[in-house]
């Protein structure tokens, strides 16, 4: 009987993940939508949010799973996940449109106000978008390194067919 219980509890664990997953997703979808990112930066806040996620999951699965793959904690999450989704996430979006209409209302209305919260918002993306930056300085400079024996092959066979037509004449 105490078995059962615990795979109660560790479902009710699971399910109870997976709706909050779901609600924390729905935020973080209004705010990228609501801040309009741009690649770099929605590429980062992605990773960052499964990365989250992740982290949310495994310290569920260290502390109350404990060693164990059981396919009860992943439908679980699943159906946690599902019934977040689909029954809070109309609540939320509706909650959230009306702070979009809010905040939109702020801006119209007190637009140094509004300017304040944007530059506050701006100091705190602020080091999130130098990470952003960074992480496209670095591929396009892996970019380049990748490209420089092509353009060292091509510029080989260049050469290789101009010495071809001078000794054919």
């Amino acid at each position: 009987m105490e078995n059962i219980i615990n795979q109660l509890y560790q479902l009710l664990a699971s399910l109870f993940c997976g709706f909050l997953l779901a609600c924390l997703y729905e935020i973080y979808r209004f705010w990228t939508v609501f801040c309009r990112l741009g690649k770099g930066l929605l590429l980062l806040t992605d990773f960052l949010w499964w990365l989250l996620a992740f982290a949310l999951i495994f310290v569920l699965w260290l502390n109350y799973v404990p060693g164990e793959i059981r396919l009860l904690f992943f439908v679980g999450q699943g159906l946690g996940f599902w019934l977040g989704r689909f029954y809070c996430a109309r609540f939320l979006r509706r909650s959230l449109a009306a702070l979009e209409q809010n905040l939109r209302n702020i801006k119209k209305r007190a637009p140094v106000l509004f300017t304040f919260f944007l530059a506050v918002g701006k100091i705190i993306i602020w080091p999130f978008i130098l990470l952003a930056r960074l992480c496209d300085f670095i591929v396009h400079l892996l970019l380049q390194i990748i490209r420089i024996p092509w353009k060292f092959w091509r510029w080989l066979k260049r050469i290789g067919r101009k010495l071809v037509k001078r000794k054919k004449k």
